[in-house]
């Protein structure tokens, strides 16, 4: 599994890396000090699927412009999820980071206990919800050519 880590808190990625290396012993994880290397990092990936998941630190968020940024990281690479770390939780960050369209959320103090259970969880939930969409684009374009199919036959039996 591939992590890329935008945290410019080196002490928390060390805490961090620790559980996701135990859960997931071949865990290779990169780091970004902010969302603009993120950003860069994954512009050169090879593909969508260079990375599995995105952890991004709350912190290195801009205030004025954290949900443009989760908005333009999810729209760009929509197949990468993107788990939320923060040092505290409550409503009003749920309505707004889910809205703008995080996967998943740790606090800093849970991140031992439940972030790799996090960041697979949502890795699982967004390769279903792409399979799904996918499903869903491809029996619509079944549907098209039959009405298509339909519609030349219905001319041709007219004549």
């Amino acid at each position: 599994m591939r992590v890329l880590f935008a945290t410019n808190d080196q002490r928390f990625l060390n805490v961090a890396q620790v559980p996701l290396r135990h859960q997931f012993p071949l865990c290779d994880i990169h780091q970004a000090y902010s969302v603009e290397e993120a950003t860069n990092l994954l512009e050169v990936a090879e593909d969508c699927n260079e990375f599995d998941v995105m952890v991004v630190d709350e912190e290195i968020l801009k205030q004025d412009w954290e949900l443009r940024q989760i908005q333009m990281l999810r729209e760009r690479w929509e197949c990468i999820p993107i788990v939320v770390t923060t040092e505290s939780w409550c409503e009003e960050f749920s309505n707004k980071f889910f809205g703008a369209g995080i996967d998943d959320y740790v606090t800093k103090t849970a991140v031992p206990q439940v972030l790799g259970h996090s960041v697979w969880s949502a890795i699982q939930r967004r390769r279903g919800r792409l399979a799904i969409e996918a499903d869903t684009r491809s029996r619509q374009g079944m549907l098209e050519d039959i009405k298509s199919r339909l519609k030349e036959e219905s001319k041709d039996g007219s004549r």
